[in-house]
């Protein structure tokens, strides 16, 4: 079915323009921008002080490296003095510079060399830079140190650090002299000085990358043996630390570790909100933008195809479904019908009422039209007041018949406007798919045209396009008519014609076969009205009545002692849902009468329909007991793997197979082959259409199991059949005595 109607224009207009989408997807890009900026920053400066931390390290253990060195080559330049000392035998002032500046030659750094016998420098080299330190005591704490480590008559480096006037770090190397031949007793020190400043100053950072500040403590205390920081000391939290041994002490090397390449963590909140709402409101933009273009594609779609108005599809659009119709019916082969329908005097009740008004006629119409469709049909408002309906499922003008009636009755319901009642009436006409056109131009210029002649005939009518089917439809709805009269009147009779079972010679089914008393016509067959009824659907109200009157004949037939079941026939309509199975349900117990006191007649069809909703009600009915048998079998689309799973007990072969019996020896075989077939899946067979001894004697040859037909008795009424079952019985028992 079509789109559902809207209340009108200005309602499709805001549906498909309004939307915050871009707000919130603005937002949502926000913030995800926001955590991505954030995430990529934080990233950033958790890696450049991995860096900076990496950097202070490998310095500090440069610098570490570097002092090692200087202490180790100082220390060696201390042990060959001392050996050269107790080697020789005087020491004088003169040999003594001769050793120091062999020594010193070899040491860039190594300022001077002196000797301390008892703790007081004798000699010093050079004299002439250092000669105020003749005669002056060693610092009190290096001078225990040292003569500790003379007692103990160990060779023991003591480091001491100092600064000169001229702000020049020292590094003072001591270690005590000990005679050869000398146990014990003290014997003096000598000493290196090293000009450490101008050695880190120099050979530490020369030709490596890193230069950052940095302190040299001496243990135990915050004195500073060397700074490359100026005069501001260092922060303790952005310090590496390094310890190096040096003599009898641990030093320790603080490296500054730069702040230079961080990213301090409210500047990185601060880029990325920045960041954040710039790319949101580029977003924004861009996305209001490609959403208002896609709003008016849309919106432009939306008016190219449907009716602003109603809501309905627009001409163009509806060609197009329509074909698309007329092709699945060309594919499934099957018919539909179209309905053009017009309000009648629309054009005086818009200028009475106003455009308001008849915009309101024209909504509610539309609303109307559209609630009665299913979802199959089609529905559009091709122009004006003009609108079309196509209804998928009607195949032929009975039901196109009773539709446009159905559609004419609920259309014209009176429609308020302005506290006031309307009152309209429409004119349809109506073309049925494939006799009044095989493309959408004829079917929509055939069923105008009837529309036309509809209002032609004083409006407020229907009028297919074709005169035979007018007639048609005229004359089905005249014989619904007197059908729905017919039974109001109780002009319908239940005829029976007896089955013979073969093998007992007993009458154990009798048919019950449907007779019209009409009051102008006299007794009218089935034929002639049951296919009307099953178009007009009013056949459903027969079968309940024929059921019901069966209900009360098997009651007569029991009191009067006659073991039969009734056979009762029934269309496919009537098993439409469970509601089928209620009713006969229902039935049975008002009249007292259990299921298996009948047999249920269908044809091959209802079996090998694919809506599972008869096939229960069918099982539905056999659990109440009540039997199946298959009506007119081999003149259908008769198929074994169908039948071995048939829920029915009989099988009755087609009258039209039975009498050619007796003229075409392919007719006896096609029954010899049923009947063998039936007896190897254990169902019983029925012979109907019976007329003559020669046939009935070539059913015994082949082992029939009933036999119905005029050959035995004509259809006769219930008042008849009693006396007839009864003389059955009294002439079956009178040849068993025989």
């Amino acid at each position: 079915m079509s789109s559902n109607a809207a209340s009108g224009a200005g309602n499709i207009e805001n549906m498909l323009t309004q939307g915050y989408g871009p707000m919130f997807s603005a937002a949502a890009i926000g913030m995800v921008l926001m955590l991505v900026v954030s995430l990529f920053l934080y990233t950033l400066s958790e890696r450049q002080t991995a860096l900076a931390k990496m950097a202070a390290v490998q310095q500090s253990m440069l610098v570490k490296q570097q002092l090692a060195d200087l202490i180790a080559a100082g220390n060696a330049t201390l042990q060959e003095l001392r050996v050269a000392i107790v080697k020789a035998q005087p020491v004088t002032q003169l040999g003594f510079n001769l050793l120091a500046q062999k020594l010193l030659s070899k040491q860039k750094y190594a300022s001077s060399l002196s000797w301390s016998p008892d703790g007081v420098v004798l000699y010093t080299y050079p004299a002439t830079i250092h000669e105020k330190s003749i005669g002056n005591t060693i610092n009190g704490d290096v001078l225990v140190k040292v003569r500790a480590a003379a007692q103990s008559l160990s060779i023991k480096f003591i480091a001491q650090s100092s600064s000169s006037p001229g702000g020049v770090t020292n590094l003072i190397l001591h270690t005590p002299l000990f005679r050869e031949g000398i146990s014990s007793g003290d014997n003096g020190v000598i000493s290196l000085q090293l000009d450490l400043a101008g050695y880190l100053k120099s050979a530490v950072f020369h030709g490596h990358p890193y230069q950052l500040a940095f302190t040299v403590r001496a243990p135990g205390s915050e004195k500073v043996t060397f700074r490359a920081t100026g005069s501001k000391p260092l922060s303790a939290g952005q310090l590496n630390t390094a310890l190096l041994p040096v003599g009898d002490e641990t030093w320790k090397i603080y490296t500054l570790i730069s702040s230079k390449g961080a990213i301090n963590i409210s500047l990185i909140w601060f880029i990325a909100a920045l960041l954040s709402i710039g790319l949101s409101f580029i977003g924004y933009r861009i996305i209001s933008i490609y959403n208002q273009r896609s709003v008016d594609v849309k919106a432009g779609a939306y008016r190219a195809n449907f009716d602003l108005l109603t809501g309905l599809p627009n001409r163009y659009h509806f060609s197009r479904r329509l074909r698309e119709v007329i092709e699945e019916a060309q594919n499934e082969q099957s018919d539909f019908a179209v309905f053009f329908m017009d309000i009648d005097y629309f054009k005086q009740l818009n200028d009475q009422l106003g455009q308001g008004g008849g915009d309101a006629i024209l909504t509610e119409f539309a609303a109307r039209l559209e609630f009665a469709a299913k979802n199959s049909d089609l529905v559009a408002r091709i122009s004006g007041d003009e609108f079309i309906f196509v209804a998928r499922d009607v195949d032929d003008v009975i039901k196109a018949d009773l539709l446009a009636e159905k559609i004419k009755k609920h259309l014209q319901q009176p429609i308020e406007f302005s506290g006031q009642q309307q009152f309209i009436t429409v004119s349809l006409g109506i073309a049925m798919y494939p006799i009044d056109g095989l493309d959408v131009a004829a079917l929509l210029h055939n069923s105008d045209q009837a529309m036309y002649a509809a209002k032609r005939a004083g409006r407020n009518q229907h009028f297919f396009f074709n005169e035979g089917m007018r007639e048609q439809a005229e004359d089905y709805l005249a014989i619904h008519a007197d059908l729905v009269r017919g039974l109001e009147q109780g002009e319908f009779e239940l005829y029976y014609q007896p089955v013979l079972n073969l093998k007992s010679e007993t009458i154990d089914i009798c048919e019950a076969l449907i007779r019209w008393n009409h009051p102008q016509k006299g007794i009218v067959l089935p034929d002639q009205f049951i296919p009307v009824a099953e178009k007009t659907g009013v056949i459903r109200d027969i079968g309940n009545w024929a059921f019901g009157q069966a209900c009360r004949d098997i009651r007569r037939l029991t009191e009067g002692e006659i073991d039969v079941k009734i056979a009762i026939n029934h269309s496919i309509s009537e098993y439409y849902s469970n509601r089928a199975f209620e009713r006969w349900k229902h039935i049975l117990s008002e009249n007292y009468v259990t299921g298996n006191k009948f047999i249920f007649e269908i044809p091959e069809a209802l079996l090998m329909d694919k809506k599972s909703i008869r096939i229960s009600v069918v099982n539905a009915m056999r659990e109440m007991g009540v039997e199946f048998a298959i009506d007119d079998f081999g003149t259908g689309h008769s198929a074994i793997n169908y039948l071995r799973n048939y829920p029915a007990e009989i099988l009755k072969i087609d009258s039209s197979l039975i009498q050619g019996m007796q003229v075409n020896d392919k007719d006896r075989t096609l029954v010899e082959v049923v009947l063998t077939l039936a007896k190897s899946l254990g169902k019983v067979v029925v012979a109907e259409g019976v007329e003559n001894d020669i046939v009935a004697e070539q059913l015994k040859q082949l082992n029939c199991d009933y036999l119905q037909g005029n050959w035995l008795l004509e259809p006769i009424p219930i008042n008849r059949l009693i006396p007839y079952l009864h003389q059955h019985m009294f002439d079956l028992e009178d040849r068993k005595r025989v």
